[in-house]
């Protein structure tokens, strides 16, 4: 049997460390790996409702519990769609969907047909091509089909979570799976200089942690600032602001997507699960932000300030960053709990037998670094797309530096209506398409492929997708009949 580290220690009481420890408890569980968590007396912050996108499936997956006792747990919405208010002038309200928008014909994206169909003035709004956005917009849902032939089959969805019962859930869980849980404050961090590793974590009451592997994911970054990680800020492609988040008590059940508006103090983002709602005002730092009244009873509230930026090295030593110990975005595209799941879904696939190669550490990096830039480049995409003007907010927005990279994919989409495909996107390349279909100008040239195919060919493709979008939606039951079904009515054991 392969002989793994003996002992990992996940450092942090937020959501990544909870996440952290359940991952690779139960990837290493086979080898008889220790794993602990160290909270070190942090106190969690109000964490309201979280977006998770599709891929953290994989997760509910690995510790083997239904998506029914999930949703239950967590009071889950399912979520299908980002609705843009106010965005730009494109659009007033745009449905962003999962999965895919419109179909591939002769290798040709259907962007170009979409275009083709924009310069004859016979087009509808680029979400009538996605399942997610219309059954979104009817506050309807059904699970993917597998067929092919089926239009179920391009569907594709995430969850809105109470994250503070999802918080709950997983430490019970790990306390239920032997995870040594440690309750106290951080004393000292002793360290080999020299070669960048961790020796001990010295506890309060003198208790010392020893491990070959620790999991930084605390708020302070107690562990990386030790090792003396330099951290790099995102600032000027992402500005700093300040955020207050209200949780309200949620009168309706039915919504299937998350409500992303422009407003003249920055934007505004709402987040439903089964129970509450959850809205965060985004603003610029020291804007002295009133949250607006609502109809809704106000529950708790909290203000805090944000910086974007990334460790430039997430795996060093013996030390690994993961989720906010690791990066910090705005939670648009990728909550904090994706981001981790992005970290832990390479690690666990990579962790290392008994020794730690400098080679492992490297490639770790470099495809970490490359991923979580991607993700920062899709942040970057969607406050691109805004036409805002009027706040600090929006004045700084406007002054960003778009990356080459980000800068190039932009100017071949406006120009061929296509764009290139980047090693190790986390956005899949579909719902990029989706983005730039519904929330920028049509191409100005087009391919000469796209050229030859026949616009009544188009027209012909385009109604066959919106017919069959429209039968699924037709068929499909109301979000809250479908949560009381599938959750609550139901033997969940076979699921």
């Amino acid at each position: 049997m392969t002989q793994m580290l003996k002992s990992i220690v996940v450092v942090g009481n937020s959501l990544s460390a909870w996440l952290s420890a359940a991952t690779i408890n139960r990837a290493t569980r086979p080898f008889g790996t220790q794993v602990s968590i160290c909270t070190l007396a942090e106190v969690p912050d109000n964490l309201g409702n979280m977006s998770l996108r599709p891929e953290f499936d994989d997760f509910i997956k690995l510790i083997g519990i239904s998506e029914a006792e999930f949703m239950q747990t967590c009071s889950a919405n399912f979520k299908l769609a980002n609705c843009f208010q106010d965005w730009n002038t494109h659009n007033k309200d745009y449905y962003h969907g999962f999965g895919e928008c419109g179909t591939t014909v002769k290798n040709i994206q259907f962007s170009q047909f979409y275009a083709r169909l924009c310069e004859q003035n016979k087009i509808s709004f680029a979400d009538s091509f996605n399942l997610g956005a219309q059954l979104a917009k009817h506050n309807k849902f059904v699970h993917p089909d597998d067929d092919p032939m089926s239009i179920l089959s391009t569907l594709s969805y995430g969850w809105n979570i109470n994250a503070e019962a999802f918080y709950l859930t997983v430490k019970q869980y790990c306390s239920e799976q032997g995870i040594h849980i440690h309750e106290q404050a951080l004393s000292k961090v002793e360290t080999d200089s020299k070669n960048s590793v961790i020796t001990s974590l010295q506890l309060e009451h003198e208790k010392i942690l020893n491990a070959d592997l620790f999991i930084d994911c605390s708020v302070d970054h107690s562990l990386m600032h030790s090792l003396q990680n330099e951290w790099h800020s995102w600032s000027s492609q992402l500005p700093d602001c300040e955020v207050k988040s209200v949780d309200c008590k949620l009168v309706s059940k039915e919504q299937t997507y998350n409500l992303i508006k422009a407003t003249t103090f920055g934007w505004q983002q709402e987040i439903p699960s089964q129970q509450k709602l959850t809205r965060h005002y985004y603003s610029a730092k020291n804007a002295s932000l009133q949250v607006p009244k609502t109809k809704e009873k106000i529950t708790s509230q909290s203000t805090k300030s944000l910086s974007f930026g990334i460790f430039t090295k997430p795996w060093l030593g013996n030390c690994i960053s993961i989720g906010y110990g690791c990066l910090s975005l705005p939670p648009m595209c990728f909550s904090e709990l994706d981001l981790a799941w992005i970290g832990l879904k390479e690690l666990i696939q990579k962790l290392p037998a008994k020794h730690i190669s400098e080679a492992l550490v490297k490639e770790y990096n470099e495809l970490m670094s490359a991923r979580y830039n991607n993700a920062k480049e899709a942040s970057v995409m969607h406050f691109y797309m805004a036409e805002q003007d009027g706040s600090t907010f929006w004045q700084q927005v406007n002054k960003v530096m778009v990356s080459k990279s980000l800068d190039y994919k932009l100017i071949t989409y406006q120009n061929r209506g296509k764009m290139p495909s980047y090693a190790n996107e986390v956005l899949p390349i579909p719902e990029q398409y989706s983005l730039l279909m519904g929330m920028t100008d049509k191409p100005k040239q087009l391919d000469l492929m796209a050229r030859q195919v026949p616009i009544e060919q188009i027209l012909n493709i385009q109604d066959k997708i919106v017919h069959r979008i429209q039968q699924a939606c037709s068929a499909a039951s109301s979000h809250k009949d479908y949560i009381q079904t599938y959750c609550y009515r139901r033997d969940k054991s076979g699921v």
